[in-house]
């Protein structure tokens, strides 16, 4: 700019003027202000906008307000997924969440947590209700017909695998050449356990016996045991039993009746020191009869 610097009066504000192209600033310019002014007539006022994130466009320089996730996203180049920001430490997923596009996905409705592979799989899912069970109880299972889960060589440990379902017999089954520390059986209140040991199906072929474990659901229990000889041993006792052999453990008499239904043996000590009796009690008498007695000697407590 050359020659002097003038200055003309319009309105309340004084704008620069002068020779040589100078004046003032042009009203018809597009600029942006915060509220609308009426000495211009191209201006964009932020005003007029949603309350929100300003949004500049390329070479027009036009400005617009994000309001939304949706528009958010579609205004930045490295987002993934579609849907709505979270901000919080516990946000609320209201459909579900993918862990990769060929991995997981994870949704929840009413309790019911659900697991879905996704991928080229066989896209299997398992269900966890934490709700609608009984009480102390998850129920776990599957809306696409899974019917074994495989934990590989991972062991299961517990205390109690129960089939629940009353009546009904829970099996443990093994490969040949497997190895299993216990095996249980477990069948309503009559058959509580049948415990094996080391390999099973060698332990049942050629062990001394398969221990057999009955619970009378007092806390106390009545073991057996089948001998590899083909010998059956009553009670948690060292026998030497051959093909064929009943070993019965000296006890002290009863003194109760079996019931209408039969008869009951039992092992006492004889009339003699040292010596066993077979006692019997039949129907719903509490009196013994002798079968026989003052049997071999050096029987322990006799």
């Amino acid at each position: 700019m050359s020659g002097p610097l003038l200055a003309q009066q319009s309105g309340p504000g004084v704008l620069p003027g002068g020779s040589g192209g100078g004046g003032g600033a042009p009203t018809s310019a597009t600029y942006i202000t915060q509220t609308a002014n009426g000495d211009l007539s191209a201006e964009q006022a932020l005003a007029s906008l949603s309350s929100g994130i300003m949004r500049v466009a390329t070479t027009t320089g036009v400005v617009s307000s994000l309001t939304d996730s949706a528009g958010i996203a579609a205004n930045i180049s490295d987002e993934t997924g579609t849907g709505v920001l979270a901000f919080s430490d516990s946000p609320v997923f209201t459909t579900q969440v993918d862990l990769a596009a060929a991995g997981v996905r994870a949704s929840a409705a009413d309790g019911v947590l659900t697991l879905l592979g996704l991928g080229n799989g066989n896209d299997e899912n398992l269900t966890f209700d934490f709700d609608n069970a009984a009480a102390n109880t998850v129920a776990v299972a599957s809306g696409t017909g899974v019917a074994a889960i495989t934990f590989g060589a991972i062991n299961l440990a517990t205390t109690t695998i129960d089939s629940g379902v009353a009546n009904t017999a829970l099996i443990v089954k093994t490969p040949t050449g497997s190895t299993a520390a216990g095996v249980s059986v477990v069948s309503g209140s009559t058959v509580r356990g049948l415990f094996g040991g080391n390999n099973v199906e060698t332990y049942i072929q050629g062990q001394p016996s398969l221990p057999i474990s009955f619970y009378n659901g007092a806390g106390s229990t009545v073991n057996m045991a089948i001998l590899d000889a083909g010998a059956l041993r009553i009670g948690s006792w060292t026998a030497a039993l051959t093909a064929g052999a009943l070993g019965l453990p000296k006890m002290t008499a009863s003194g109760t009746a079996p019931g209408a239904a039969g008869l009951k043996l039992e092992v006492v000590c004889g009339t003699n020191a040292g010596t066993a009796k077979i006692i019997a009690y039949a129907g719903t008498s509490t009196t013994a009869t002798t079968v026989l007695d003052n049997i071999g000697s050096g029987v322990t407590g006799c």
